[in-house]
């Protein structure tokens, strides 16, 4: 088996909820799309490649750079050059407003 099979099974174990597009710039609806991936994932958990990731999310690397940029000034995910990201503290779920 090649590395591209074993790629594309490891990409169908990424599940990510549709987010109605409509309402979302690119941007923000990239974001959205990559919070929820992430919210599935345990502490300590490597990201996919940036070249995995935005083909699961169907975007741009820049546009994923941007957003993966924000989640790291946030404090949720660490980065060293070299290696791959490492999710490291939990994203808070949205509140329901009443």
């Amino acid at each position: 088996m090649s590395k591209a099979d074993s790629d594309k099974k490891t990409l169908s174990q990424y599940r990510i909820n549709s987010v109605p597009r409509s309402f979302f710039s690119p941007k923000a609806h990239v974001y959205g799309k990559l919070e929820n991936l992430i919210s599935n994932m345990i502490i300590g958990d490597k990201l996919p490649s940036e070249r995995n990731l935005s083909e699961i999310l169907e975007c741009s690397r820049g546009t994923l750079r941007d957003q993966l940029l924000i989640l790291e000034v946030k404090g949720y995910l660490f980065n060293s050059q070299g290696k791959s990201r490492v999710y490291i503290k939990k994203i808070p779920k949205a509140k329901a407003t009443k």
